[in-house]
């Protein structure tokens, strides 16, 4: 296990910084994650004026993710449902990024 590997894992340990959730893919069993939910605000370019947009985003292990994942699929955080509308993961393939809309 590499510095970050273990830095990464501590992080999705810390009771302060995730929480327990789970994901469900389209038409599979749902399966136990640690999420560390983050709220950043996306800032969009319209012609000459622009838009504030808040959007919601989850960090994941991207090992505890089963096979296939993908946009459509169900993120429940404290009792709260999401669809995710993207994935995306980091360099490393140790952390995957969530964008999520509310279902």
């Amino acid at each position: 296990m590499t510095v970050f590997d273990a830095a990464a894992a501590s992080l999705f340990a810390d009771p302060n910084l995730a929480q327990d959730g789970s994901y469900t893919p389209a038409g599979g069993a749902a399966v136990a994650v640690r999420v560390i939910l983050n709220q950043p605000d996306r800032d969009i370019d319209v012609g000459i004026s622009g838009l504030h947009v808040p959007t919601l985003q989850a960090s994941v292990p991207a090992s505890a993710l089963p096979s296939g994942v993908a946009a459509g699929d169900t993120l429940t955080v404290g009792g709260a449902n999401y669809r995710v509308r993207q994935i995306t993961r980091d360099a490393r393939q140790v952390v995957a990024k969530l964008d999520l809309d509310p279902a």
